[in-house]
């Protein structure tokens, strides 16, 4: 932590350094990165003002279009479901169960593992609350560790869940 005589000579004052904080923060949330062409010193403060306002409303924005992408996303997930549903005579959790498999998602973060559905989540671009819905729904289930194991050959699903990863993975 920089002392209030570091803060003074780099920045050239508190509310600089404060300044530079929100607009690095809000830089950030729209590129990716910190910015590192402004001079916090000699840069005027009205334009420092401008650009934290400028950045705020930017990472507004992006946050806006983040959101719409995954309701987009999840929309999207729910009709595959649906399709799945339909197209197998299978119960929602089984089809959920399914599409996580069958599209091939990391060992590491299997189904057992507490990041399992955040895994999935992510491979499909869909918020991160929506995991905790379906881990929810399967723990409400019956199934403690948030999923249902994977179909024994003897099951009547097997098949068809085979078939499907199939066509998911050559896809």
């Amino acid at each position: 932590m920089l002392t209030e005589s570091e803060i003074i000579e780099f920045y050239g004052s508190q509310e600089r350094a404060d300044l530079s904080d929100c607009i690095s923060d809000a830089y950030k949330d729209v590129n990716g990165f910190r910015p590192r062409h402004i001079c916090w010193k000699t840069t005027p403060l009205d334009e420092l003002y401008r650009l934290r306002d400028f950045y705020y409303q930017e990472a507004d924005e992006a946050a806006k279009r983040e959101r719409a992408a995954r309701s987009r996303s999840l929309a999207n997930l729910r009709a595959q479901m649906s399709k799945l549903r339909m197209e197998h005579d299978i119960d929602e959790l089984t089809a959920w169960r399914w599409m996580y498999e069958a599209n091939a998602i990391s060992e590491e973060f299997h189904l057992g593992s507490e990041f399992g559905w955040d895994n999935f989540c992510w491979e499909f671009d869909v918020d991160f609350e929506f995991a905790r819905d379906i881990a929810k729904a399967f723990r409400e289930a019956g199934y403690p560790n948030g999923y249902i194991e994977e179909p024994e050959d003897s099951d009547p699903t097997y098949d068809a869940y085979v078939e499907l990863e199939l066509q998911l993975r050559v896809a």
